[in-house]
């Protein structure tokens, strides 16, 4: 299926909509749900923000490589608790102005970049095709890092920092891009 209404279905307990062609979801008004699964679709758009979040047993996203903004309750909360459940390239948001503020990310900025290994352990290595900085950030917003990134393998060593979720935007020009990271 490539859509789906569940506008009217405010009773709905629980969806697997797995495997298929779906590009929105949005389960905002289904206020008891507690189970969605909708890995290997093609979504660029998933609203979760119905109140109830924190009721979740089961929630999964990955395998939908164009999401980037997972519109939800209290990201704080999905962070510590389904960090897994999403793709590194979508990031847990609570309003359209955070992802706005994502959407910044320019495509030929990313293609300039490679990022690995996520997760990361002791370092995080950036190979870039420019020179640009970045700032890594927890999930607070403070900023913990920063510095430039030269041509070629960058190495951020990482082992002062706790296990978790962080976000590194890196600035080219007036261009940027952020990606989450998880430290190990």
């Amino acid at each position: 299926i490539s859509s789906i209404d569940l506008t009217q279905n405010s009773a709905l307990q629980s969806i697997q909509c797995s495997g298929n062609q779906l590009t929105g979801l949005d389960v905002s008004q289904n206020a008891v749900l507690q189970a969605v699964a909708c890995n290997n679709n093609q979504l660029t758009s998933l609203d979760m923000r119905n109140g109830n979040n924190v009721n979740l047993y089961n929630f999964t996203a990955i395998g939908n490589p164009n999401l980037t903004c997972v519109f939800v309750d209290n990201k704080t909360y999905m962070n510590a608790n389904w960090a897994n459940a999403i793709d590194a390239t979508a990031t847990y948001v609570e309003t359209q102005t955070e992802c706005d503020n994502l959407a910044v990310n320019d495509i030929l900025l990313q293609q300039a970049l490679t990022i690995y290994p996520i997760p990361a352990k002791e370092t995080l290595t950036i190979k870039s095709e420019i020179k640009a900085n970045y700032k890594i950030y927890d999930l607070t917003g403070k900023k913990v890092i920063q510095g430039n990134i030269l041509l070629g393998e960058n190495i951020i060593p990482l082992h002062e920092y706790s296990k978790g979720i962080y976000f590194i935007k890196i600035v080219y020009k007036e261009k940027s891009f952020v990606n989450k990271i998880l430290v190990e």
